[in-house]
């Protein structure tokens, strides 16, 4: 499995050692995940016309677009 900030950003693992004698040590790794931009965003279009005018006036919209992007924060801005 790969890591994904989106799922979880953060782990804390323990790690123990023994010896033949007995002894035994811990300590707790604490393992932040850092956000990078892994998802690509989708677009769908959601209205697109069959044609468009050679006259038509600047700023004619000319599709309607749904897109989303699963990644957080600044890297899921579109």
């Amino acid at each position: 499995n790969t890591l994904d900030f989106e799922e979880v950003n953060e782990y804390s693992i323990v790690l123990e050692a023994r010896d033949g004698g007995g002894m035994i040590a811990q300590c707790t790794v604490e393992v932040e995940v850092i956000d990078e931009n892994d998802n690509a965003p989708e677009v769908i279009f959601q209205s697109l016309p069959n044609l468009i005018m050679e006259d038509a006036e600047l700023g004619t919209h000319i599709a309607l677009l749904k897109v989303r992007d699963k990644d957080s924060r600044h890297n899921g801005e579109v």
